[in-house]
Formats: C-alpha cells, structure tokens, sequence
C-alpha cells in the first residue's frame, strides 16, 4: 500500500437514548501517517426510523475531500425490522436498504447482525447480506473474517453460542 493514512470515524451515542441512531458527536481517528487518508466508518443501531442524523453524517464523511471512506462496518441491530408492531418485516428493510443504498455503491459494505436481525431465524438478513464466511472457513454466515487494506477484521455475533466448545469459539480459536 506505500505510506497510508487509516482513519476511523467513530459516532458516540449517549448512554441512555430514546433515539438509538442520533450521535452526541462524530469523531475522526487516525494512524497520524499523512498521505492517502483512508477512513473506515464503524456504525450500529441505525434502524430506519431514527437513522438520519447517521445517515447524514455518513453522507458528510463520504463527500469530504481530504479522505476516502473505503469502508463501512455495520455492526448489528441494521433495520430494526423487528421494532415496528403490525408493520410487514421485508418492508421495513426494503425501505432501510433504500436509504442506505448510496453508501455501498461508494465504499465496501461489511455486516454482522445483532438481536434485531433475529426476527424469523436471520432470514432477512442473510437474504439480503451474503459475507465472506465461507471464505473465512466459518461454519455460519452469523461470523467471519476478512482482510482490507491490510487490516485483519473478524465479526463475531453475540446472537450465536460462543462459550468454549461452540462452533463460533472454535472458529476464532
């Protein structure tokens, strides 16, 4: 990669907040390295109903020149399909996938799901996420690893088993 700056941007959330996707601040981290500035957003608890102020803030990072956001971790508790009574689950997450949609067209878009996407058995969110576990020798679509810009990520799910002696804690052993 040569010299290469990697940054993260970070939304710090309250504590305690009626509205799970609103961020008390963003912050921006970097290696320090000057150069190539390349940033990878970390988001979670998005949702499609109270997402807006970090779909703005991911739309901001995304147009700002002075780096390029190669990636975007999306680390559970996506849709919130599950949070919205008498409402059908796929169209909750066709409309979140629909306000998402700019955002993976520009950087990679890597998932793990949480205790939202469990409605039904996953199946929304393994009909819409295909990761790379098979290419991580994972036994579950739920856990992975991959390489990008020469960082090691792993996504483990809290959703699954992960006592010693569970295919998950097997896997990552």
């Amino acid at each position: 990669l040569g010299a290469c700056c990697i940054t993260a941007l970070v939304c710090e959330f309250p504590a305690i907040s009626a509205k799970p996707s609103t961020p008390r601040s963003i912050k921006l981290f970097s290696s320090g390295v000057h150069g190539n500035n390349t940033a990878i957003a970390l988001v979670a608890d998005m949702g499609v109903l109270e997402s807006g102020d970090t779909m703005a803030s991911l739309k901001s990072a995304l147009e700002n020149p002075d780096f390029h956001m190669a990636m975007l971790v999306h680390v559970g508790d996506i849709s919130y399909a599950d949070d919205r009574l008498h409402t059908i689950n796929s169209v909750i997450w066709n409309e979140f996938m629909s306000k998402l949609q700019p955002f993976p067209q520009l950087a990679l878009y890597m998932t793990g799901p949480g205790n939202h996407e469990a409605q039904f058995n996953f199946t929304a969110y393994h009909n819409w996420f295909h990761m790379p576990h098979a290419e991580s020798h994972s036994p579950s679509p739920d856990y992975y690893s991959f390489d990008y810009l020469g960082v090691h990520f792993t996504m483990i799910s809290t959703e699954m088993d992960f006592q010693p002696g569970s295919p998950q804690y097997e896997w990552l052993e």
